[in-house]
């Protein structure tokens, strides 16, 4: 660890930082219940006459917000973290709540403009809102824990998140046998529990934050090592000595930190551009999973079943993002990570029906999807001056390339069939994978 093994910041956190720290995941309950309760529901939509392409504008509409506003929650996270920890679960709360009130308009025969309008206010105010939910949570975890606990952190949140995946899979086609206003009245129940836990994290007035300024930064070659650079920091005033350094003030400057403002800039854009890459292709296939294992036979409950299972297994392996990051160095496990997904999907293009292929090459993308979040998430805080802002970033980034990979998919699924959509896939996971051996050399662990 950075800090000093004998002070009291390097145990592991008890009492109130692990409330803090389950606050902290279930503030993203909400959401990710949301968005993940569409791609089970996929071949049902499909089957009720909505086109592939028209499924995919649909998925990809929450990502649309999530282009922008990320940056914007993570200056307002740096303004006033309580503040934004409330907002962001409440946001997607009434996003949810507007969006049944939608769905209800539509059954009941109402107008077909009032209903349109309000099913798009709902998704844009869903949409702003769901684009802080990475920001918060990560920036909060960021600030709680330290060193190789933020990695456990980290894998934790992750873990959370599939396992809600999972349930979504598991339940999502089996409450749509009694209706779409159903299913999205039951979405408000966990969106509920985000808006308790929100409030809960916000009126906090003991909340074990890390220290806002950083001891040196260690620069050993131990890949296990992580440091924790300044969090929302402001840079020194003119009327500071020149002999210190701009990311901290405990200690001098040196050589080695010269240049350290725009390793930084280069290291956070390159986990970024990585991250929208192989993130946002993975979120993207994820949307249609469903739909692929519809096209080789499966039913909708069938194949919501296989996502689920292959969810839980994938999570079993959660463990091994410790291990190899502290074994193997984060570096190389980087990189290995990044080529997983490949060699599964190149599968699954040019083999999907020889027996277990078919099963071998999904479970291969689902621990990518699972394990992969975890790495540029550790990496951040070793590399950013500015938590917040940089999370921001990374989340836009990646709302972006998710929005403009799940569109892409559905023209292609449209022209096409899944026939011509493999290939493209296949394509920008190898761009992913030969990019992450740059990142691998660039980013400070």
């Amino acid at each position: 660890d950075a800090l000093p093994r004998g002070s009291s910041s390097s145990r592991w956190p008890t009492g109130p930082a692990i409330r803090s720290v389950l606050l902290v995941l279930l503030i993203g309950l909400g959401s990710h219940s949301s968005k993940n309760a569409l791609a089970p529901a996929a071949p049902f939509l499909e089957a009720q006459g909505m086109s592939p392409l028209l499924y995919s504008l649909v998925a990809a509409s929450p990502q649309l917000g999530a282009i922008v506003a990320p940056m914007l929650w993570g200056m307002a996270y740096t303004w006033s973290h309580r503040l934004v920890q409330l907002l962001v679960p409440l946001g997607d709360f009434c996003g949810q709540l507007v969006l049944a009130v939608g769905i209800a308009m539509v059954d009941s025969k109402t107008s077909l403009v009032a209903s349109q309008v309000t099913l798009t206010c709902g998704l844009v105010i869903f949409s702003v809102a769901r684009a802080g939910v990475g920001v918060v949570q990560h920036a909060a975890m960021a600030r709680l824990l330290h060193g190789k606990r933020l990695m456990v952190g980290f894998v934790v949140m992750i873990f959370f998140g599939h396992l809600v995946v999972a349930t979504c899979n598991w339940s999502v086609p089996r409450v749509l046998n009694f209706g779409v206003l159903t299913l999205q009245l039951a979405l408000l129940l966990p969106n509920l529990v985000s808006v308790a836990a929100g409030a809960a994290l916000s009126t906090c007035t003991t909340l074990p934050f890390a220290i806002t300024r950083s001891p040196p930064r260690t620069l050993s070659p131990d890949p296990s090592v992580l440091s924790l650079p300044l969090l929302d920091d402001e840079p020194p005033s003119p009327g500071e000595k020149a002999r210190k350094c701009s990311m901290s003030d405990h200690y001098d400057c040196c050589d080695a930190c010269g240049d350290e403002e725009l390793q930084s800039t280069q290291a956070i854009w390159l986990l970024g551009v990585w991250r929208a890459i192989l993130l946002g292709l993975l979120h993207a296939f994820q949307s249609v999973t469903n739909d692929f294992l519809v096209s080789h036979g499966k039913t909708h409950t069938q194949a919501g079943s296989i996502v689920a299972a292959n969810q839980l297994l994938a999570m079993g392996l959660m463990p091994l993002v410790a291990v190899g990051g502290y074994s193997l160095g984060l570096r190389s496990t980087l990189v290995v990570i990044s080529f997983l997904p490949l060699l599964g999907a190149s599968f699954l293009a040019l083999l999907p029906n020889v027996p277990f292929v078919l099963e071998g090459g999904l479970l291969s993308i689902a621990m990518a999807s699972t394990i992969m979040p975890v790495l540029p998430l550790v990496l951040v805080p070793a590399n950013s001056r500015s938590c917040g802002k940089s999370f921001g970033l990374l989340d836009s980034l990646f709302g972006l390339g998710q929005a403009i990979f799940t569109v892409a998919l559905g023209a292609l699924r449209k022209e096409g069939g899944f026939s011509l959509a493999m290939p493209f896939f296949c394509f920008f996971l190898a761009v992913a994978a030969l990019l992450s051996t740059v990142v691998a050399a660039v980013v400070k662990v």
